[in-house]
């Protein structure tokens, strides 16, 4: 069976939508609805302790169409995150199997002869799901778009206060939660602050994956001249030119994608006016805060990449 040639690795509301909603645009692109996505329940994972001995489901459902690839980890592997024993289920084993069985069945609808692509918005930061895409796809493409990780985490937190799933109102108090919260296996969608860590997520990535299989894409270009970095996307994936179902050889070029714009944050469906406005009242004070946090990890994005980000603010 066909496996994916590529996947959208983080993260998330960094662009995520602009880019997914292009490519699925793309006659040439098979990029299912279904997102890989870690262990999650429908709650917040707040007043919790750290769990002993978890057996989460094999598929936990954050809405609709999410799949967890961690819950069919052992469950010391998904308690500690340590490495698989050898002979157990590495790379060869029957766990590594499992998890090549659902990249299979993701990708299986695709028709003959397009590329086949997931999205997995939390497989940045989670370097245990990324050891265990690396078993299964040594050499998959892959993507990763990065924001301002200030910005991020707050139109992160206004998604999931948005969509319900976020209770706490004030964006400081969730963050100062963060830390009990990471203590449970399905803490990714709440994690704000450790999504934006990006320096030692693209370090560790690089571990695993040859530079020349990665594409970092940068928000402020996808944001302001969204077919210029669309064009990148779609040459690093091979993109240009597509046969349409009369067989005709034609050109694919992307276009802007249409999507609802929230103040600073980007998404579609977001045009409650009451959104738009919170989404454009980051406290200043909080956000140079949280970017003093971030100075250092965004410094060791700029050495171990060897070139220079825009996610930070402008200087005065």
């Amino acid at each position: 069976m066909a496996l994916p040639d590529f996947l959208v690795i983080g993260a998330p509301d960094a662009g995520m939508e602009i880019l997914l909603a292009d490519l699925r645009r793309c006659p040439a692109v098979f990029l299912p609805a279904t997102e890989l996505t870690p262990p999650t329940e429908l709650t917040p994972p707040t007043g919790l302790t750290p769990p002993t001995e978890p057996t989460p489901p094999a598929e936990r459902a954050l809405g609709t169409g999410l799949i967890a690839p961690a819950a069919l980890a052992p469950p010391a592997e998904r308690a500690s995150g340590a490495a698989t024993p050898q002979g157990g289920a590495g790379a060869w084993g029957p766990e590594a199997a499992r998890r090549r069985a659902r990249f299979e069945a993701l990708v299986d609808p695709a028709p003959a002869g397009v590329l086949r692509g997931v999205s997995a918005p939390y497989h940045l930061a989670d370097f245990t799901a990324l050891r265990h895409l690396h078993e299964v796809l040594p050499y998959v493409r892959l993507i990763a778009l990065l924001r301002d990780p200030a910005a991020r985490a707050h139109a992160h937190w206004l998604r999931m206060r948005a969509s319900g799933l976020e209770p706490i109102v004030d964006f400081e108090a969730a963050l100062a939660a963060e830390a009990e919260r990471a203590c449970t296996l399905s803490s990714w969608p709440w994690r704000y602050l450790a999504l934006g860590r990006y320096g030692a997520q693209v370090q560790r990535l690089y571990t695993l994956f040859a530079r020349q299989q990665v594409l970092l894409v940068p928000y402020p270009e996808l944001s302001t001249d969204p077919a210029r970095a669309l064009g990148h996307v779609h040459r690093f994936l091979g993109l240009g030119r597509h046969r349409d179902p009369a067989g005709v050889d034609r050109a694919y070029r992307p276009a802007e994608v249409p999507v609802e714009r929230c103040g600073d944050l980007v998404a579609p469906g977001c045009a409650e006016p009451a959104v738009a406005a919170a989404a454009r009242r980051l406290d200043p004070a909080v956000a140079a805060r949280l970017h003093a946090g971030f100075g250092a990890d965004l410094d060791l994005l700029d050495q171990v990449t060897g070139r220079r980000w825009a996610l930070r603010p402008a200087p005065d």
